[in-house]
């Protein structure tokens, strides 16, 4: 039970450090005219993700067992992950140039 108790705590902790981030991207990401529709928006999937989460995590369990819902969660992370890593600042090209020949040819 401690353990358990500790890695909610570190799950609140990360959880609740991210969302303050998503009104700064949306605004990056969409544009500031916008924003707090868009903003809205994003930050309903806090609430869908909840409702269904939750049901779907019950399911998962009971169909596959903890250990199973684990590795589910896991994979899930990991794909998200690497999905993350297709995102680039807003304005800027994809490509990157590298270091020492921007620092030869300043644009």
């Amino acid at each position: 039970m401690p353990l358990f108790l500790l890695a909610s705590m570190v799950s609140g902790f990360g959880g609740g450090a991210i969302f303050p981030l998503f009104a700064a991207m949306t605004a990056d990401f969409y544009g500031e005219n916008n924003n707090a529709s868009n903003y809205g928006l994003v930050y309903s999937s806090k609430l869908i993700s909840g409702m269904v989460g939750s049901g779907v995590g019950a399911m998962v369990v009971v169909a596959w067992g903890y250990g199973g819902a684990f590795f589910l969660a896991g994979g899930t992370s990991l794909f998200a992950a690497g999905l993350s890593l297709l995102l680039h600042q807003p304005g800027r090209s994809r490509t990157r140039t590298p270091r020492r020949e921007q620092e030869l040819n300043p644009a």
